[in-house]
């Protein structure tokens, strides 16, 4: 069995969100969940919200959003999951939590392309939410998982500091305990 399959698995049974007719797509509604509800994945958030990541997320609309999105690059949504897994996994490597509240979702729209952009507050300061953004991207990369269409980044907790944790040491190395063979 997947990883990502025994994650989904052991969620909290959580209402699947509204999906409009022409919404449908596999995978689609346990991601519209995941974002809805960051902490069945995550883990419970620490007590700082977000810095302002945009526009609230209108949820009638983000999954036809989202579809339209992956669909134009041939994306799947268990690969945005997959990714969010990850990303689960590089901050409990490191001790780190999410903060309240929904991750920030927005969508570019753009002459030639298009894009789902997923940004989640963490409780850590900005060099530390950029220095796991970097973990998490070379982790997606040496398992050339896919990534058109869409990005996933961390940012700090409202009322972090830019200064040094020193006792923040990111691990750059492979992935400590997911495989692409796992994921399958």
């Amino acid at each position: 069995m997947a990883i990502l399959d025994v994650t989904l698995e052991t969620m909290p049974d959580i209402e699947d969100p509204d999906l409009h007719d022409g919404d449908q797509m596999v995978g689609l509604a346990p991601l519209v969940r995941v974002l809805r509800h960051p902490e069945t994945l995550f883990g419970a958030p620490s007590e700082r919200v977000p810095d302002s990541c945009g526009q609230s997320v209108d949820w009638s609309m983000a999954p036809g959003n989202i579809r339209r999105c992956l669909t134009h690059w041939g994306t799947s949504c268990t690969d945005v999951l997959f990714h969010l897994v990850l990303a689960a996994e590089v901050l409990r490597d490191h001790g780190v939590k999410i903060c309240q509240g929904h991750p920030g979702v927005s969508f570019i729209w753009a002459e030639e392309t298009m894009s789902v952009q997923i940004v989640l507050g963490i409780d850590a300061t900005a060099k530390q939410a950029v220095d796991l953004t970097r973990e998490l991207d070379r982790r997606a990369i040496a398992m050339e998982l896919p990534y058109a269409g869409f990005t996933c980044c961390f940012l700090e907790g409202e009322g972090g500091d830019d200064e040094e944790d020193a006792s923040f040491e990111p691990e750059l190395s492979q992935p400590t305990s997911v495989t692409k063979e796992q994921a399958a």
